[in-house]
């Protein structure tokens, strides 16, 4: 989902997810998010919500974010 999210950002002439976000740190921020999910497994659980909402998820942020 981030990185669908980030490319819509990037697309539209926005910063980076994390820089939004205000983490200074993005590459350890990423990391840490990569660990995370290996670790728990969460990983997979995660692509299935990327198939399922991630089109609504990004269209709302978008949208607060005043972007078309």
């Amino acid at each position: 989902m981030w990185k669908a999210l980030d490319a819509q950002f990037y697309a539209h002439g926005k910063s980076h997810v994390f820089e939004l976000m205000g983490i200074k740190r993005a590459a350890e921020a990423a990391d840490l998010l990569r660990r995370f999910t290996a670790f728990t497994g969460l990983s997979k659980i995660d692509d299935l919500l990327d198939k399922v909402r991630a089109t609504s998820i990004i269209k709302g942020i978008l949208s607060r974010l005043g972007v078309p």
